[in-house]
């Protein structure tokens, strides 16, 4: 081979070596400001909330829910034992059709627990078929719903509670029988404002949080 051609052949390498150098620092530099991009498109404060604020949301968010679901625990277990028992449907003082009402009552605590916790906990926000990324209009739609069912589920634990409030206020009532007590004392108007604080509260948190 000629020194001529020696010389074409390594030019020829060279202009081979740097184009695909400069071809794989084109497509670097294209792969880093797609990154780039993408990154601040996903990670940017207008796209995603602060990690702190998003924290503090979940915080109110379960404090809410917790407040609810104690105030129906307390429908289903705590208000049916307490007149489940001697001092009222057990009660031989008391005449047949007192512990009739005493038994609706005991049954109606039961459906207003069951229904505050469906309504609690129930996935009101979800949309049929909302497409891949939900528009406003279903994001709107989807957060009154989920006010809808917090409201509900708010008024549902606390009607009971405050009917047994207005109950003292009907003629010849008392809040306990003599022989269990002052027929003058109401310890049901010290528990009753709390459990039902207890729903209010915790409907109000829900609805607070979602606007």
């Amino acid at each position: 081979m000629n020194p001529l051609s020696v010389s074409l052949f390594v030019t020829y390498l060279k202009g081979r070596c740097g184009t695909r150098v400069t071809r794989h620092r084109k497509k670097k530099d294209h792969h880093r400001l797609v990154l780039d991009v993408s990154s601040s498109f996903l990670f940017s404060n207008s796209q995603l909330p602060n990690i702190t604020d998003h924290l503090q949301t979940k915080r109110i968010t379960m404090l809410g829910k917790i407040l609810l679901t104690i105030d129906a625990l307390i429908l289903l277990f705590a208000a049916p034992v307490a007149d489940y028992s001697e001092t009222h449907i057990f009660n031989p003082a008391w005449k047949p059709h007192a512990k009739f009402h005493c038994g609706q009552t005991i049954t109606l605590s039961v459906i207003m627990g069951l229904a505050t916790l469906f309504y609690t906990w129930l996935p009101s926000g979800r949309l049929p078929n909302p497409g891949p990324v939900p528009t406003p209009a279903v994001q709107v739609e989807r957060r009154e719903r989920m006010k809808d069912a917090f409201r509900t589920a708010g008024f549902l634990g606390s009607v009971y509670w405050l009917a047994g409030m207005a109950a003292i206020l009907y003629p010849n009532t008392a809040g306990t029988d003599p022989e269990f007590g002052d027929i003058t004392d109401f310890p049901q108007g010290k528990a009753f404002p709390v459990f039902a604080g207890l729903a209010i509260l915790g409907a109000w948190l829900e609805t607070k949080r979602l606007g």
